[in-house]
C-alpha cells in the first residue's frame, strides 16, 4: 500500500513527466485507493490537455460516479482529444452513469446535449439506449436529427442480439399511447429504425408513409428509412405501392424523395401502367424516375409506355424515352405502328431514329409493307411526311423498297405527277441501292424544268445540270441517253451544250454540233457555232 501512496503522491509532482507516467502505472495497477482517485481528480484540474486526457483514460478505467461531476465538464473541452477521453471516460462506467447524465441534460446547452448524446449512444446499454430515445423529446427538429445520428455508428458495430433490443424499444417509443412522442421525436426515432437496417421494420414504417395526417417530416424521415431498411423489394408490395403513392401525390418534396428511394428499387413489371402515368407527369423529375424504372423492365408493357411516351411528350423527354427504349428487344415493331399512326412530321423522325436504334431491320415482311405503302400513298397524295416511313421500311429490306421506289416513281412519271415523281426519285437516288439509270432519269426530269438559263449563277444553281456532272464522273454515256430520252429538246442540247463546252468537257461540243446541225439558222444554231469556234481556239 505504501507503494502505491508513494506512486500516487507523483500526481502532484511539478514534472509532467512524472504525473503521466505515475498515472499510466496506476492504471495498470488498477488501483482504486482513494488517494490514487484524489490525484487524478487533480490532473483533470491541471488545464494541460495532455494531464486531463492521461487522467480521464484513467479515471475511465478505475473510476466511478463519485468522479462524474469532475468529468462531465470537459465534454465541452477546447481540445478535440481530450473531448474524446472524456466521452470514453463517461461511457466506460455504464448504466451507472445514465442518471447523471440525465439530470446534466437538462442544464446542458445544445452543444453539451449533442455530446451527452453521443455519450449515451457510445455506451451501447439497452438503459443508455432508452434514455437517448427519451432525450429526443422537447427539442427542435434538427436537435432531434442529431441525436438520432449519434446513434447510427453505435448500430454498426452492434450485433444481431443488440439491433434486436434496439428495434423492440424503438417501436416501444413510438407506439406510446400515453404522452405520445412529438413529430421531431418520432421523425428521428424512424431514421433510428432505418440505421438498423432490418426489414422487420417495414411493417411500422410503411404505417407513416400512409399516414396521410402524419406531420411532414415524419413522412420524410419515413421514405429515407425505407432505402436502409429494405433488402429484397419483391417481398414488400405494400412498401413500393407507398412509395408509388407519394411520388404521385401532390406533394412535390415528398414525392421527389420517394422517387427517389424507388430509383434504387426493382420493381414488379405489374407497376408498368402506374410508372408510365408517372412518367406523363409536369414534374420531370419524377418522369425521368418513372421512365428509369420502365427502361429496366423488358416487358411488352413497358415497352409500350416508353413508345407511346415518345409520341405524346415534349421533345426533351420523348427523346430521352426513344434512348431508354433502344434496349428492349421488341420495340421496334411497336415504334413502327407507331410512325403509321403520327401525322406530326417532327415526332415521325424521332419514331425513324428510335426504330433505327432498335435494329431496324428486324421488323416482318407484313409490317415492312404496310410502311412502305403507307409511304407511297403520301408521295402520290402529295402528302408530307412519307420520309420517315420510307426510311423504316428501306433499313428493313433495301431493295425490296428500291425496286418499289422505282416502279412508284415511273408509274408517277408516266401519269405526268412530275413533282411527286421527281420527290420519289431524289429519294432513290441517296440511297445505295440506285443506279446510274436512275440518276439519269432523274436528271432527265430536272431537266424538263429547268428554266434553261445559261447565266453562270443559275447553271451553278441547277440541279439537272449537277446531275449530269456526276453521271460524266462515273463515266456513264450521257450523250447516248440524251439521243434516247425523247423529253429532251434541242434547247435542252443547247442548254447542256454550251455549259459542258465552257467547262471544257467533250459532250459540250458533241451537243452543240448536234444543235448546229439540227437549227444552222436559227438564233440558237448561231450561238452554239460561235460557241464551238471560241471553244477550239481555246
Amino acid at each position: 500500500m505504501k507503494e502505491i501512496e508513494r506512486i500516487a503522491a507523483m500526481l502532484d509532482s511539478d514534472a509532467v513527466e512524472k504525473r503521466i507516467a505515475a498515472a499510466v502505472v496506476l492504471t495498470e495497477l488498477g488501483s482504486k485507493a482513494p488517494v490514487v482517485l484524489a490525484g487524478l481528480v487533480g490532473l483533470l484540474e491541471s488545464n494541460l490537455p495532455v494531464l486531463q486526457r492521461h487522467g480521464l483514460e484513467a479515471l475511465g478505467k478505475l473510476g466511478g460516479v463519485k468522479q462524474l461531476p469532475k468529468i462531465l465538464p470537459l465534454l465541452l473541452s477546447g481540445d478535440a482529444e481530450v473531448r474524446s477521453a472524456a466521452v470514453g471516460a463517461v461511457a466506460a462506467l455504464g448504466d451507472d452513469a445514465v442518471p447523471a447524465i440525465k439530470e446534466r441534460m437538462a442544464v446542458a446547452s445544445p452543444e453539451e446535449k449533442r455530446t451527452l448524446e453521443a455519450t449515451l449512444a457510445r455506451m451501447g446499454s439497452g438503459t443508455a439506449f432508452h434514455t437517448l430515445l427519451a432525450t429526443l423529446e422537447g427539442q427542435d427538429q434538427e436537435a432531434a436529427r442529431q441525436a438520432a445520428l449519434a446513434v447510427r455508428q453505435f448500430i454498426k458495430d452492434a450485433d444481431a442480439k443488440g439491433r434486436r433490443a434496439y428495434l423492440s424499444e424503438t417501436e416501444k417509443f413510438l407506439a406510446r399511447k400515453k404522452a405520445p412522442p412529438s413529430p421531431n421525436a418520432v421523425a428521428a426515432a424512424i431514421k433510428i429504425l432505418g440505421f438498423l437496417e432490418d426489414e422487420k421494420a417495414l411493417a411500422t414504417i410503411v404505417t407513416y408513409l400512409k399516414d396521410e395526417k402524419a406531420p411532414w417530416q415524419v413522412r420524410q424521415e419515413a421514405v429515407i428509412a425505407v432505402r436502409f431498411a429494405l433488402k429484397e423489394s419483391g417481398k414488400h408490395a405494400n412498401v413500393i405501392d407507398a412509395l408509388l403513392g407519394l411520388a404521385e401525390g401532390t406533394d412535390r418534396s415528398l414525392a421527389r424523395t420517394a422517387t427517389d428511394t424507388l430509383l434504387g428499387l426493382q420493381l414488379p413489371p405489374a407497376l408498368a401502367s402506374r410508372l408510365a402515368r408517372l412518367a406523363g407527369t409536369a414534374d420531370s423529375d419524377r418522369a425521368k424516375v418513372a421512365m428509369e424504372q420502365l427502361s429496366q423492365q423488358n416487358t411488352k408493357e413497358a415497352t409500350k409506355a416508353l413508345v407511346d411516351l415518345i409520341v405524346t411528350q415534349p421533345r426533351q423527354r420523348a427523346e430521352a424515352a426513344m434512348g431508354m427504349v433502344a434496349n428492349h428487344p421488341d420495340a421496334g415493331p411497336m415504334l413502327a405502328r407507331a410512325l403509321l399512326k403520327t401525322t406530326d412530321a417532327d415526332r415521325a423522325w424521332l419514331l425513324r431514329k428510335a426504330v433505327k436504334a432498335c435494329g431496324g431491320g428486324r421488323l416482318d415482311r407484313k409490317l415492312r409493307d404496310e410502311v412502305l405503302e403507307a409511304a407511297f400513298e403520301k408521295i402520290s397524295d402529295g402528302a408530307t411526311g412519307w420520309e420517315a416511313l420510307l426510311e423504316v421500311a428501306r433499313d428493313a429490306d433495301p431493295e425490296t423498297t428500291a425496286d418499289a421506289l422505282r416502279e412508284l416513281a415511273g408509274k408517277l412519271k408516266k401519269a405526268k405527277k412530275e413533282d411527286r415523281a421527281i420527290s420519289a426519285f431524289r429519294t432513290l437516288c441517296r440511297s445505295p441501292q440506285a443506279t446510274d439509270d436512275d440518276r439519269y432519269l432523274l436528271a432527265s426530269m430536272e431537266l424538263s424544268r429547268s428554266k434553261l438559263d445559261t447565266h453562270p449563277l443559275s447553271r451553278e444553281r441547277d440541279e439537272g445540270i449537277k446531275l449530269v456532272d456526276q453521271l460524266l464522273n462515273r463515266r456513264f454515256d450521257v450523250g447516248k441517253a440524251l439521243r434516247k430520252d425523247r423529253s429532251i429538246t434541242l434547247e435542252h442540247k443547247f442548254y447542256l451544250g454550251f455549259h459542258f463546252a465552257e467547262k471544257g468537257h467533250p459532250l459540250g461540243e458533241d451537243l452543240l454540233e448536234e444543235v448546229v446541225k439540227e437549227s444552222p439558222r436559227t438564233k440558237m444554231g448561231k450561238i452554239a457555232r460561235n460557241k464551238l469556234k471560241l471553244a477550239e481556239s481555246a
